[in-house]
């Protein structure tokens, strides 16, 4: 498919959603089924439903379209548990998979994985609220500790800092790392192999 490799910027762009979605779920919805039926008397779920459903059934469609391409590739299933690292080794391994495959089924995975993604760009605290931004630091942002691109950004609402390169390389081999925020004044922010910058 060129130098774009499709199913591994699904894969990068699903991860982000995960990592999101994997946040947002423990905020409560604000406005709950009283929202949708009209009644402000009813209550609201304990965390957000929402983030929820966009968590979930990615996860397990993502099982399914798995064990599909592993089939289609030759290769026995493998039986996975519900942790965000399950998540992001299968993920991994599709995109090994699918480069064995021909374009035209690469492009259908991948747009399987832009479908799911939209779950989560359709969130209200995600399509509401300013999205990525460039980092406040004295003497310029500080480069991508993977690809060395100053292509860092944060997100503020969800405390994350990506690199925002569609080529650059991640820690976990095929998707794309991001760190979490534990810091705004100065901002600090530490990635999945530990590295803390700045």
């Amino acid at each position: 498919m060129g130098d774009r490799d499709v199913v591994a910027d699904a894969a990068a762009t699903l991860t982000a959603c995960f990592t999101a979605d994997e946040i947002l779920i423990a905020i409560p919805d604000s406005t709950g089924p009283g929202f949708i039926s009209g009644s402000a008397a009813d209550s609201a779920a304990p965390w957000n439903t929402a983030a929820a459903y966009a968590l979930m059934i990615p996860w397990h469609e993502l099982m399914a379209l798995e064990a599909a391409v592993r089939e289609r590739a030759g290769l026995r299933p493998i039986l996975r548990g519900g942790s965000l690292g399950n998540r992001l080794a299968a993920l991994a391994d599709l995109v090994k998979i699918a480069r064995g495959l021909s374009d035209e089924e690469q492009s259908w995975i991948a747009r399987q994985m832009d479908r799911w993604s939209q779950l989560t760009f359709a969130l209200p605290s995600v399509h509401q609220l300013p999205q990525w931004e460039e980092i406040p630091a004295q003497g310029g942002a500080p480069d991508c500790p993977y690809c060395g691109t100053p292509n860092l950004r944060v997100h503020k609402a969800l405390s994350i800092v990506a690199c925002l390169y569609t080529r650059c390389p991640s820690m976990t081999g095929d998707v794309r790392s991001w760190a979490q925020v534990t810091g705004t004044s100065p901002w600090a922010w530490v990635w999945e192999d530990g590295t803390v910058q700045p």
